[in-house]
């Protein structure tokens, strides 16, 4: 009887330590990891400079440490967006694989691949899909990419359409960074800083002209300012310019060249601007030509430029028409109106702030502005 009471007490604390084992694991909540991407770099159609990446996806426990598994076997649910479209279990699949997923020794995400695909997935060439490529060093998003290769044999499209119509929707960016949480208890963090309310501008002062015809003198040079929704990356290398400036005005002066007189000049110029580390500006080539634009030869116009140095031309004659049907070159020489900077000028940024490039106008030439003469 004694062994038969020790033997039920045994098997009581077994029970009770497995109902505490139970309990304690049912009371465990999934595992939230949270994603902010960095803003796009490039950005065309529907996806604009102050979009990125962002979103989570769920697991039943905490990442192990040194995991190496397809991303699939451990997410259960998911729900990213690319600030036009959104990816979740319900109405996207992860394309290929299953994905990649990796993690340190403490658990953290090393490094991550996965591709989402809207369903359902086009079942004929012609159909469309958006997609949202997530990696460790990068994002990638299209929005109704098209098929052209579709398999019907093995009901999968193995070709999208990479033209520069289907490319018009697309949006990438540098990678971002990952947090995780137990689900409902999420830590306030500081995310990646957003893109201020003005958006950042960029003051440039140019060095004197150096090379002179008048009316230009060696007192001149080139002064000005842009502003983008986003300021621009650390370490930026042939980041183009174009679709990124909201405003900008410039001024020789004796012209100034603004977003209401003037276009970026697309030939000839690459329209690129390099940082450091910092996302100061060590580099830039971009033009503005006045409107209306040039598109007959012997056309004129009045050109601001900061290519390396600061230059500008009043009344400079079209030589040849490009694609497009705008102007491909000038005829910039000695015998026009040509200011040319002999030294490089300086950049610095800041949150939008006044039009200084009026102001620097009314001071050193008398000039009067629109603002100044209402």
């Amino acid at each position: 009887m004694r062994k038969n009471n020790l033997d039920t007490k045994n098997i009581s604390i077994v029970v009770m330590a497995w109902l505490l084992l139970s309990a304690a694991h049912a009371s465990v909540s999934a595992t939230v990891h949270e994603y902010t991407g960095g803003y796009y770099l490039s950005a065309s159609g529907v996806y604009t400079y102050g979009d990125r990446v962002t979103g989570t996806y769920t697991t039943e426990d905490p990442l192990w440490p040194h995991m190496s598994v397809p991303f699939t076997s451990f997410a259960l649910t998911w729900e990213m967006t690319d600030g036009i479209n959104l990816f979740t279990e319900t109405n996207s699949i992860v394309e290929g694989s299953g994905g990649y997923l990796s993690t340190d020794s403490d658990g953290n995400i090393l490094s991550i691949t996965f591709e989402l695909y809207q369903i359902p997935v086009p079942a004929e060439n012609g159909g469309k899909l958006s997609s949202l490529d997530l990696r460790t060093s990068y994002t990638e998003s299209f929005n109704d990419l098209t098929c052209s290769l579709y398999d019907s044999a093995l009901r999968r499209c193995f070709q999208w359409e990479m033209t520069e119509e289907s490319w018009a929707d697309h949006s990438k960016s540098e990678g971002g960074g990952w947090i995780s949480y137990p689900e409902g208890q999420r830590p306030v963090v500081e995310l990646p800083p957003g893109p201020s309310p003005g958006g950042t501008t960029y003051h440039y002062v140019g060095a004197p002209f150096s090379t002179v015809t008048p009316p230009y003198t060696n007192a001149d040079t080139v002064v000005g300012s842009f502003t983008v929704a986003t300021p621009f990356p650390p370490n930026a290398r042939q980041l183009n310019l174009v679709g990124r400036l909201t405003k900008w005005e410039f001024t020789d002066g004796h012209t100034i060249l603004n977003q209401s007189n003037s276009k970026l000049v697309d030939a000839g110029v690459s329209n690129e601007v390099f940082t450091d580390r910092n996302g100061n500006i060590t580099g830039i080539d971009f033009a503005l030509e006045s409107t209306p634009l040039a598109t007959v030869v012997g056309d004129k116009s009045n050109l601001i430029a900061v290519l390396g140095r600061a230059q500008a031309a009043m009344d400079a004659s079209c030589l040849s028409i490009g694609v497009g049907g705008r102007c491909a070159s000038w005829e910039l020489t000695m015998s026009g109106q040509v200011g040319i900077a002999g030294l490089l000028g300086e950049w610095t940024h800041s949150p939008a702030s006044p039009n200084f490039a009026a102001i620097w106008l009314i001071l050193q030439s008398g000039v009067k502005t629109d603002e100044d003469l209402e």
